[in-house]
């Protein structure tokens, strides 16, 4: 891969923007490269993305392969998800009332307006299993992140 492509993807990694698919080419394409040709970006890529730690770890030592970047869009994409349940959930529950008195349930989705109540409260579903499944990945990662930690300090 060329440094320029290297580079861009470097960036897009840092800014939490790459695609699995991307991420898996970056990656491949830092552990190709000889330490000479290593520069300042590609070493701070290697060492965020958890390698660098890795090579100079020695025996027993668990580094972690999970890059905080990894985390922060874990943390964004539940933060994201948590805002359209709540709006979907409030345009749910606090329907609006018409002139007959008679209640509307209302959600916009990527700005299309869906007034079905069964459609509304089938998304609010789907999202708030979504966002129960993506806590218990959290709840996971960190008990098996302290398991480490505890085994690093020997406790």
């Amino acid at each position: 891969m060329d440094k320029d492509r290297l580079h861009i993807l470097i960036e897009h990694y840092f800014d939490g923007d790459t695609t699995l698919g991307e991420e898996r080419e970056l990656r491949a394409a830092l552990l190709a490269l000889a330490p000479a040709e290593r520069d300042q970006t590609t070493e701070e890529a290697l060492a965020v993305m958890g390698y660098a730690r890795m090579e100079a770890a020695p025996a027993g030592n668990a580094a972690s392969a999970d890059s905080p970047m990894r985390w922060r869009r874990m943390l964004l994409r539940g933060t994201a998800a948590a805002a359209v349940a709540a709006v979907l959930a409030v345009t749910a529950v606090l329907p609006r009332f018409a002139g007959d008195g008679g209640g509307e349930c209302i959600a916009y989705v990527d700005g299309s307006r869906i007034v079905d109540e069964h459609a509304v409260m089938g998304i609010i579903d789907a999202q708030l299993g979504e966002m129960g499944e993506a806590a218990d990945d959290v709840s996971r990662q960190m008990e098996s992140d302290f398991s480490e930690i505890r085994e690093a300090m020997d406790f």
